[in-house]
């Protein structure tokens, strides 16, 4: 990992603590911000991945993965911002399949990487804390604010993961 890949990391994990504080300090509020992070971090992943693709992974074995990765986590984005005039059961009941879904991806990583000899107890500890927010979203769906400071200890706990990868040293492989 780059100095700038590790700053980058480290600066996204400081944004994620911050937007943790404020759902927490804010719990009105919550909601609306649990909104729009949702919307905003799926469009803005999925235009990263599509500006991926089109520069360099297009090239690539298996670039084509990355260019559906970004128009269905694009669509995605743009679907949750459609959702803002819906009842807030509909937005809650998107989340906790967001959160879900993601862990259980995570909780696959982990166990190809575990398969791999690769460092996998990181992920696989944040993809079943991504669906036991998932089922804890689920649980307390009724009740928005509550809901929304749930969210807020997933990004807590995503944020500090995220920073602790950053900071991790990783090992450098020469080829002569």
């Amino acid at each position: 990992m780059t100095k700038f890949q590790k700053f980058k990391g480290v600066l996204t994990g400081l944004i994620q603590l911050l937007f943790a504080v404020l759902i927490v300090l804010i719990p009105q509020e919550g909601y609306y911000l649990v909104f729009a992070i949702l919307t905003l971090s799926l469009a803005v992943y999925g235009l990263k991945e599509l500006i991926f693709y089109f520069s360099m992974a297009r090239f690539m074995v298996d670039g084509r993965m990355t260019l559906y990765k970004g128009i269905i986590l694009l669509d995605l984005g743009i679907f949750a911002g459609s959702l803002y005039d819906m009842p807030r059961f509909y937005v809650l009941l998107y989340l906790v399949g967001v959160h879900a879904f993601a862990g259980f991806v995570e909780v696959l990583r982990a166990l190809e990487a575990r398969k791999n000899k690769g460092h996998y107890k990181l992920k696989f500890a944040h993809g079943v804390f991504d669906v036991l927010i998932g089922v804890a979203c689920f649980v307390y769906i009724k009740s928005p604010n509550t809901v929304a400071v749930i969210y807020a200890i997933g990004l807590f706990y995503s944020a500090i993961l995220r920073i602790i990868s950053s900071l991790r040293r990783t090992a450098l492989i020469y080829i002569p």
